[in-house]
C-alpha cells in the first residue's frame, strides 16, 4: 500500500482547514482489505484507489427482506459494454439533458480502465431499451452508473435496476455490492436498500438517520467554515483510527 496526498487548497488567515483528497495504490492481496476500509478503485485515474463515504450492501440481507417485485413489463440482460455503443450515447445524452449534467461528460471515459472487468446491464420496457446501468465486476461489484431516458418517471426504474443488481451478484457469490460515494440529498436514497452500509472513516455505519444527517448537511453547506466536526465524533468514538494491513 502507497498513499498520495493531493494538498489541492487551504486556508490559514481567520479559519484554519485543508482540502487534501487522499488516493492510495495497492499490491493485488490487499485488495479486499482496502475495500473493508472504505477504499475503491478510481475510474478515471490508472491504480489509484480513492476514499470516501463510500456506500455497499451487505448482500445476505436479501435473504430476510421481503422480496421486490419488479414489474413484468421490465426485462434485463448483462452484456459486453461494446454490443449497443450507438444506443447507449443516445440514452447518455437524453440522460444528461435531463439531469442538466455538462454534455462534455463523455460515457466512453468510464470505460478507459479495465474495460474488461466492466459490463452492461441493459434495461427493457416494453422490449424497447430505455436504460443501462455499468458494472464493474472485479475487485469486488460496483454500480458505477445508471442512465435512462426518464421516459416514465413513475415507473421508478432505478429503484427495480438496483435490486435487479443486488441479486444478481448475490447469485454470483459476492458478498458485497458497492454503489460508489453518498454525499448531499441526491444520495439519500441509497439507504433504502437491505444491506445498507456506508463508510464513516473508520467503520461501516448501518445508521440511517446518521446518514441522511450528514447527506443533507452537505447539501446546506454554503461555507467551508459551517463544518461541524462534532457532528461526526459520536460515530467515531472508541473506534479504532488505525487500521492493520
Amino acid at each position: 500500500m502507497r498513499l498520495y496526498f493531493q494538498h489541492t487548497a487551504g486556508r490559514i488567515t481567520n479559519t484554519d482547514w485543508q482540502y487534501t483528497p487522499v488516493y492510495a495504490t495497492f499490491e493485488e492481496f490487499e485488495k479486499q482489505n482496502a475495500l473493508e476500509t472504505g477504499w475503491l478503485p478510481h475510474e478515471y485515474e490508472e491504480d489509484l484507489w480513492f476514499q470516501a463515504r463510500q456506500v455497499r450492501y451487505c448482500l445476505k440481507e436479501l435473504s430476510f427482506a421481503k422480496r421486490h417485485k419488479i414489474p413484468s413489463r421490465i426485462d434485463f440482460e448483462i452484456v459486453d459494454h461494446l454490443k449497443n455503443w450507438s444506443s447507449y450515447e443516445e440514452i447518455w445524452d437524453t440522460y444528461l439533458e435531463k439531469k442538466g449534467f455538462p454534455s462534455s461528460l463523455a460515457l466512453r471515459d468510464l470505460f478507459k480502465i479495465d474495460p474488461e472487468d466492466k459490463r452492461i446491464l441493459e434495461v427493457y420496457d416494453y422490449d424497447e431499451l430505455v436504460a443501462f446501468s455499468i458494472l464493474r465486476m472485479e475487485p469486488a461489484p460496483v454500480s458505477l452508473q445508471f442512465a435512462w431516458t426518464y421516459h416514465d418517471p413513475k415507473l421508478s426504474l432505478g429503484i427495480h435496476c438496483q435490486y435487479f443488481e443486488l441479486n444478481y451478484f448475490k447469485d454470483l457469490g459476492y458478498s458485497h455490492n458497492y454503489v460508489c460515494p453518498g454525499y448531499e440529498r441526491t444520495c439519500i436514497w441509497k439507504s433504502r436498500f437491505p444491506g445498507f452500509e456506508f463508510w464513516t472513516g473508520t467503520t461501516w455505519s448501518q445508521d440511517k438517520t446518521a446518514y441522511a444527517k450528514l447527506c443533507e448537511r452537505d447539501s446546506n453547506l454554503k461555507e467551508m467554515d459551517d463544518l461541524e466536526e462534532t457532528d461526526m465524533l459520536p460515530m467515531m468514538r472508541n473506534k479504532k483510527l488505525i487500521h492493520n494491513w
